[in-house]
């Protein structure tokens, strides 16, 4: 009898070892576009959602959309929760060179009379700052859009624009923000993805100890990061990464010397790290998400 007891306590045991702690989420969505989605749209992107949620290991899912709005309605493991609620927003990371920054452009941001307090362009600047790539700074993180938008309106005619922040300490222990002038045209700047991409892995900067994900082009790839480099090498600009549209990298291209491998490093944690190289190894989808309202609740636990 004692040795029947054992055995069935083993059994148990065994049985709650390949058990899963579920949970049910809803998951409300709004999609970010000025166009009138119509049916076709939102039948598409509810199937690049499916597909990608299903890449990602969540195959049990219910998807139903309203207009601009979606709801997905998941089961998924209790331990995944952070990483499923990241793929509704997928990480961006494009790479582009800077432009040069123009009197006319100038002349053109200094039109909008933006409060000082807000930004100070580089004409008013005190010392010389990457007088070819930065065209102003701020001290402030409260009105960084207000600022790029009102910047981008005011340089409508350059078609092939594209504003940037970046974040440093400069004159001293203050924190301050560059704004970058991009140059967006679509044969000198790309955003990574699967298409792009052989693999990603996360990796460490030995040299200072900075997380990132290390990622490793196909020829595809390889060959629009050289072609974005070469241009910044024969320009004298900055080759840019940006990371959710932040400057991350303002780097000078000293050689030509790619070999298709390139570390994304931020201040990222080992776990941020690991679910950006898991996200940009996914379908991308047509439009932007944003998460209106996101709740979980004990639904059951799923034999393996």
């Amino acid at each position: 009898m004692k040795k029947l007891t054992t055995v069935l306590s083993l059994l148990i045991l065994l049985s709650a070892c390949k058990r899963k702690d579920y949970v049910g989420v809803e998951t409300f969505l709004k999609v970010e576009t000025k166009k009138t989605l119509n049916k076709g749209d939102l039948e598409k992107l509810i199937q690049e959602l499916d597909e990608r949620l299903a890449q990602a290991g969540f195959t049990e899912n219910n998807i139903r959309a309203n207009s601009s709005h979606l709801t997905v309605k998941s089961n998924i493991e209790s331990k995944d929760q952070a990483f499923y609620k990241s793929l509704f927003i997928p990480t961006r990371i494009g790479f582009y060179t800077t432009y040069k920054v123009t009197d006319e452009i100038i002349k053109d941001i200094d039109s909008r009379k933006i409060q000082p307090k807000d930004f100070v362009s580089y004409s008013n600047l005190q010392v010389s700052y990457f007088p070819e790539d930065v065209i102003g700074i701020c001290s402030s993180e409260e009105n960084l859009d207000a600022v790029k938008e009102s910047i981008l309106d005011s340089l409508q005619h350059v078609q092939t624009l594209k504003l940037a922040w970046d974040s440093e300490k400069w004159r001293g222990d203050n924190k301050n923000y560059l704004l970058y002038l991009l140059n967006k045209d679509e044969n000198y700047s790309f955003n990574i993805s699967k298409q792009t991409l052989a693999s990603a892995k996360i990796g460490m900067n030995p040299s200072n100890g900075k997380m990132g994900v290390n990622c490793f082009f196909n020829k595809e790839g390889a060959q629009l990061i050289k072609k974005i480099m070469t241009k910044a090498f024969n320009e004298n600009r900055k080759f840019i990464v940006l990371y959710n549209d932040r400057v991350i990298t303002a780097a000078s291209v000293s050689a030509l010397n790619f070999n298709g491998k390139l570390l994304i490093e931020d201040d990222f944690t080992t776990e941020e790290a690991t679910t950006i190289a898991k996200q940009i190894m996914l379908k991308p989808l047509s439009f932007n998400l944003e998460i209106v309202t996101q709740k979980f609740e004990d639904r059951f636990e799923k034999q393996q």
